[in-house]
């Protein structure tokens, strides 16, 4: 589930995954009632898989990133547009499903604000159920205008696997990938161009005799410090 509150702190609409509705994403208003046009949104409920982005430069309009992991006929990362002026200000989705890749992706659809402090970039990752090593990220640029075709990047440093994790510093300057095998590595982050650099491994990830597998972390306010949640123990 993920929410959007107005400057006050204020409910404004909020999405969700609900397996009575075939495991589709719903957007429901503030009223807790589906909106004008939320149902049938493709999306799973799986982990990090739906992200709420302002558009830029705009007081109304809002994306909603949602992805598709499982179910082959729907892979892939999607968006749809809400309409918060429409409805009587309870809002309508005005665009719904607009197919942005269509392949399988890890469930770790995230964004963070460009250096420009108005623009923001979208990633997925790429997942393989062959194992692939690619370990391929996927960066997309959000404008007023458009939503630019993805930068690519392969770092072929871990599994592409379905559960993975990207997570951003506070400044938006480093980023940390965990996966389920164990794998932690940061990289560096530019804000401008929207490009990973200079990966700096922290645990390589494990192919046998496991001790340690990663399923979410974060980073401390200060960004000095990166605690992760494991289920193994490991030293």
């Amino acid at each position: 589930c993920t929410s959007v509150a107005d400057s006050s702190g204020s409910l404004l609409f909020y999405a969700f995954t609900n397996a009575t509705f075939n495991y589709s994403t719903i957007v429901a208003n503030n009223l807790h009632q589906i909106m004008q046009n939320g149902d049938t949104i493709v999306g799973e409920s799986w982990a990090n898989e739906l992200t709420i982005l302002p558009k830029p430069n705009s007081n109304n309009l809002f994306y909603l990133f949602s992805m598709s992991e499982t179910n082959v006929p729907t892979e892939g990362l999607w968006v749809s547009t809400i309409d918060m002026n429409a409805n009587v200000g309870l809002g309508s989705v005005i665009q719904k499903n607009k197919r942005l890749n269509n392949f399988r992706n890890a469930d770790c659809v995230t964004a963070i604000k460009h250096g420009n402090g108005r623009d923001w970039w979208v990633f997925s990752k790429y997942s393989n159920t062959n194992a692939t090593q690619f370990n391929r990220t996927y960066t997309y640029l959000v404008t007023p205008d458009t939503i630019m075709p993805p930068i690519i990047q392969n770092f072929n440093s871990c599994t592409d696997a379905d559960v993975q994790r990207i997570i951003f510093r506070p400044d938006g300057n480093k980023m940390m990938q965990i996966n389920v095998g164990g794998f932690m590595c940061e990289y560096d982050f530019d804000r401008c161009t929207g490009l990973f650099s200079n990966p700096v491994l922290i645990f390589p990830e494990q192919t046998s005799n496991f001790s340690r597998l990663f399923w979410s972390g974060t980073y401390s306010p200060d960004g000095n410090k990166f605690y992760a949640t494991t289920q193994y123990y490991f030293n």
